[in-house]
């Protein structure tokens, strides 16, 4: 049986659940719902996460999943032929819709736990409105570029505070990381 290892080039694995969980995030409150407050029906609450973008978002993380396994498998065994990753590509592709729904129903049980079944209610009205359904085809990219803007600033301040940590390790301790 072949084992590999997933890495990622564009978009982590780490990233894009972090994406996910701040989907399911948006529009909740900071506390659980009260305990008197009645529960949302399964109907909904499926309705909200669909409608929240949820499985949008399961989609594209599927899609990029299943080319990292192919991407990691690829490079790990470049001599297998290409029927390999064909076969691999097509057997992720039958799980994609239960894929879908799973993160779909989860992402419902998560607003399930912060949200009474009226504020489910008023936050599919509100997700129904077309600057909501707007704003939910934006989420995708408008992450990608938020992950671009945050890696370069993040690179910029490596580059600001790196040389002082080298400076107090060398003046402080004596040791020079610099040609390391």
């Amino acid at each position: 049986m072949l084992s590999c290892r997933v890495s990622c080039t564009h978009f982590s694995a780490r990233a894009a659940w972090a994406a996910l969980v701040l989907l399911a995030a948006l529009a909740l409150g900071p506390a659980p719902r009260a305990a008197l407050a009645a529960p949302a029906s399964q109907d909904d609450l499926a309705r909200l996460a669909e409608l929240s973008g949820g499985a949008q978002m399961a989609s594209e993380l599927f899609g990029l999943m299943q080319q990292q396994m192919v991407a990691a498998l690829r490079k790990k065994h470049p001599e297998l032929p290409d029927y390999v990753f064909t076969t691999v590509q097509e057997e992720f592709q039958r799980e994609q819709g239960a894929f879908v729904r799973e993160v779909v129903a989860t992402i419902g049980q998560v607003w399930g736990r912060y949200l009474s079944a009226e504020e489910v209610r008023e936050m599919i009205a509100l997700y129904q409105k077309p600057v909501m359904r707007k704003t939910v085809g934006l989420i995708p990219q408008v992450m990608r570029d938020s992950q671009q803007v945050g890696a370069k600033v993040g690179m910029d301040m490596a580059g600001r505070v790196l040389p002082r940590v080298f400076q107090r390790l060398k003046d402080e301790h004596g040791l020079d990381l610099r040609g390391k």
